[in-house]
């Protein structure tokens, strides 16, 4: 059986605060994160590091494994007992056929006699078995320390929450110096000395973008910064993570726009806006598409079936042109650069090229509409 006091390095009378604080001691050390590229010997080790937690950390798991290795040790020994006993001289030096034979004359065998011609090469050949086993085990614990030692015993924001986690009842996670707590079930956030930053009153929070998140409580939403002050009031119905210095909130079907302040830049009339992005954010109302700016202007007409956000200065959209659904691409002015005549696209990615497919066929374009991959004529 698997000597899971080992693998925490504990004795067997460890307390449960001995057992935590040993697994949390080499799950940091051990932990997959801390071994970017890939090393086998610490996530072998780290993997039986967890699995030894599970068990002696519970009291119940604890007891059986322990009665399971108490029953394991008798039944060792009564194995070696019972071979000991049972085995007869006469099967080792000699063979079946001689020890009947053997039986029926009566014959007394001296034990200094039995088999003394054969003891020494069994002896030596024992001897020589139980070096060769030291010296390899001997070279396996030398090779397993050399790679425990090369391991690095670092500490960031990736693993910090193995120093608080027995403080809360939930840490989500590190991000940028913050990590965001669940204590009765309220959610609250702390630095990386464990310190509270917000308290935990709200009922759910956010990731901080741009150094403010979206918190919720008694069903309303708001927004805080990272230092958990509150920069609007906890009242819209819906809101969105800030991007480029905005975001858009909802309060009674009424869409606005929010600055970093808190401050209501405009109000807009749209059954749906998303996220900024290249200072442009797409909105739908009544079945059609189109784009705003960061003031709210509307920079291009809501008239697409269909629209992906700008990337590269360009965005696809999808456009009726009287006789199917054809995507194209548009500039920050509206205009169209490349014309409406792909079944399908891609954005363009910081490569300056996109997917896209033409008649069935797939196609690699540059910015301008150029094929350059999978070409044929288009017409």
């Amino acid at each position: 059986m698997k000597n899971y006091y080992e693998k925490l390095q504990v004795s067997k009378t460890a307390t449960t605060e001995e057992i935590k604080k040993a697994y949390r001691k080499l799950s940091k050390k051990y932990h997959p994160d801390m071994h970017q590229g890939g090393n086998e010997y610490a996530e072998e080790v780290f993997k039986e590091v967890s699995e030894a937690y599970e068990v002696l950390s519970d009291p119940t798991k604890k007891a059986y494994y322990d009665y399971q290795v108490e029953l394991a040790k008798q039944y060792v020994a009564n194995q070696a007992s019972y071979t000991a006993t049972a085995q007869s001289p006469y099967q080792t030096t000699k063979s079946r056929k001689q020890y009947r034979s053997n039986r029926r004359s009566n014959v007394k065998i001296v034990k200094s006699q039995r088999g003394a011609k054969g003891i020494f090469p069994v002896f030596l050949g024992g001897f020589l078995a139980i070096g060769l086993l030291i010296i390899f085990i001997y070279q396996a614990e030398q090779k397993r320390l050399a790679a425990r030692a090369k391991l690095p015993d670092l500490k960031d924001d990736r693993m910090l929450i193995y120093d608080f986690i027995q403080d809360h009842d939930y840490i989500d996670g590190f991000r940028n110096g913050l990590s965001w707590v669940l204590d009765n079930n309220k959610f609250g956030v702390i630095d990386t000395a464990g310190q509270v930053v917000i308290k935990a009153v709200y009922d759910w929070h956010g990731y901080f973008k741009e150094g403010i998140a979206p918190v919720k409580r008694n069903n309303k939403y708001g927004f805080i910064n990272s230092k958990g002050k509150e920069i609007t009031p906890i009242q819209y119905d819906v809101v969105e993570d800030f991007s480029e210095g905005r975001a858009f909130v909802m309060q009674n079907h009424q869409y606005s726009i929010i600055n970093r302040k808190g401050k209501e830049v405009v109000k807009l009339s749209y059954d749906y806006v998303d996220e900024f992005k290249n200072g442009l954010a797409k909105c739908y109302l009544n079945g059609k598409w189109g784009f705003i700016d960061l003031q709210g202007n509307e920079v291009v007409s809501l008239k697409y079936h269909k629209v992906y956000l700008f990337n590269e200065g360009l965005a696809a959209v999808q456009w009726h042109n009287g006789y199917d659904y054809k995507w194209g691409f548009i500039n920050k002015k509206g205009e169209v650069v490349i014309p409406f005549i792909y079944d399908d696209v891609n954005s363009f990615g910081q490569s300056g090229v996109a997917d896209v497919t033409y008649n069935n066929v797939h196609q690699t374009i540059n910015k301008k509409g150029k094929c350059l991959a999978g070409c044929f004529s288009q017409k």
